[in-house]
C-alpha cells in the first residue's frame, strides 16, 4: 500500500510500525521528532463515516506536528 501512495522511491522517509497500547497514546508516541503523521480513519459507515472518532480527534489536538488523516473512498 505504501508504493501505491508514494511510488517505488518515496522523497520522504517513510516507517511503518506496529505496536500495542492505546491507540491514540501510541500514535502520539510515534509522531515525536516527525514531521507530519499520517494515519488512516476507522470509519464506521454511514453518517458516523463522516464524523472524527475520539482517537482521531485526540491526535488532532494533541500530536507534537502536523496530522493528515485519510479516508477510504466514499462508496
Amino acid at each position: 500500500m505504501q508504493g501505491e501512495a508514494v511510488g517505488p522511491e518515496p522523497p520522504v522517509e517513510i516507517r511503518t510500525t506496529v505496536e500495542h497500547g492505546n491507540p491514540a497514546n501510541v500514535l502520539l508516541r510515534a509522531a515525536e521528532g516527525a514531521s507530519l503523521l499520517v494515519v488512516g480513519n476507522r470509519g464506521h459507515g454511514g453518517l458516523t463515516e463522516a464524523l472524527l472518532g475520539s482517537v482521531g480527534q485526540h491526535r488532532t489536538q494533541h500530536a507534537p506536528c502536523s496530522v493528515v488523516i485519510v479516508r477510504d473512498q466514499v462508496r
